[in-house]
């Protein structure tokens, strides 16, 4: 399946919650989502470690102060993201740029978004560390978001 097909099958599939991709299919990502996602960008350069991946997920998202920082705590907030974040028309959209820095931190294959890659379970093999859980936890929330309150929770990960 080209790239192209794999994105667009992604944000047709209520179930999908993570896609990897290149940054040469940036366009391809926002012409397939449209615009009527509530959209963030999170740049994958500013997530070291796991505390800076919760602290830019906290901001960017608007979490409660009651945020534990932890992964329970983050796939908590995202599964409620609703309670005090409105989503656009087709719910929610997280974009991260750089996420080849995930892969230098982590240890992953830098080859791992290059090109599009599917959806989970298969884009998650080969990962690694905080980058495994953070892709894992929003995997889960994503379909939980989905199943309770039939919301998009889409995460694209731009190599």
């Amino acid at each position: 399946m080209q790239a192209k097909q794999i994105i667009r099958s992604f944000f047709s599939d209520p179930a999908a919650g993570v896609l990897f991709t290149g940054a040469d299919e940036f366009n391809t990502v926002l012409a397939a989502a449209g615009q009527d996602y509530y959209t963030v960008f999170i740049d994958a350069g500013f997530l070291p470690d796991r505390a800076a991946i919760m602290e830019q997920f906290s901001v960017s998202l608007k979490f409660p102060a009651y945020f534990g920082k932890n992964w329970d705590a983050l796939e908590d907030c995202l599964t409620d993201l609703p309670d005090w974040l409105p989503p656009g028309g087709s719910g929610y959209l997280i974009l991260i740029p750089n996420a080849g820095a995930l892969c230098r931190t982590e240890g992953a294959p830098p080859s791992l978004g290059a090109p599009a890659d599917t959806y989970p379970p298969q884009a998650l093999k080969g990962l690694s560390g905080s980058f495994e859980t953070l892709a894992r936890v929003l995997s889960d929330a994503a379909g939980t978001l989905q199943d309770v309150s039939g919301t998009s929770l889409k995460t694209v990960f731009i190599f």
